[in-house]
């Protein structure tokens, strides 16, 4: 068995933007009282399409039909640009009230981008398991995950009064990390490494250009 995404992971100039930020060592969980978990930066990544864990069996289909999706779509288009998200904003996920995760978001999704991560959600459809399913069946939202906010912590004892609300701008050095820019030029089928390595291997690489 194998954990699967198709993603574009920033570069390592945004990574060390990102390590910054960490490096500021913001007393966070004392802030909000609760415990937060940072995401590697070079574990940083736009996620298209999340797959969850398949039979090693399937990744060499997978593999065939993620690629030839992409091809296929991008070759329809005669606009050669280079496609790019700019993430130049900050959000709480789910919603303020119960926030989960910081992420960022792009103001703005160039059509072609919202076009081709449909075609993938949908042209890998039979390789859905119940996990991926109801999380891929939601309109589609680039978003990079900063970091993930566990529930409150009672039983903790910290040094401040929390807030009562989480705050954005007490994450310092974010908004100056921004914007992140990522670059479109390839997409990628990666597999996810749990446990104690936790870490990500690209299996396959697309180039996003279309073909001249």
């Amino acid at each position: 068995m194998t954990r699967l995404f198709i993603g574009t992971i920033i570069s390592e100039q945004d990574q060390e933007r990102i390590r910054q930020v960490q490096e500021k060592k913001t007393d966070l969980e004392d802030l909000w009282n609760r415990k937060v978990r940072w995401v590697k930066p070079e574990k940083v990544h736009l996620t298209w399409l999340f797959l969850g864990t398949v039979g090693s069996d399937l990744v060499q289909p997978i593999t065939e039909l993620f690629a030839n999706l992409v091809v296929n779509e991008l070759s329809r288009t005669s606009d050669r640009a280079p496609m790019k998200l700019v993430f130049d904003h900050a959000e709480l996920w789910p919603d303020a009230k119960k926030p989960r995760q910081v992420v960022l978001r792009p103001s703005e999704v160039e059509p072609r981008i919202a076009k081709l991560a449909s075609v993938l959600r949908t042209g890998l459809l039979e390789f859905y398991f119940e996990q991926s399913l109801k999380e891929e069946m939601r309109t589609f939202k680039p978003h990079l995950t900063m970091l993930r906010i566990e529930r409150r912590q009672e039983s903790v004892k910290f040094t401040r009064t929390p807030s009562s609300r989480i705050k954005l701008s007490e994450v310092q050095g974010l908004s100056e990390a921004l914007p992140i820019v990522l670059e479109l030029d390839k997409i990628a089928l990666i597999e996810s490494h749990l446990g104690k390595s936790d870490t990500y291997t690209v299996l396959h690489e697309v180039a996003t250009a279309p073909a001249i």
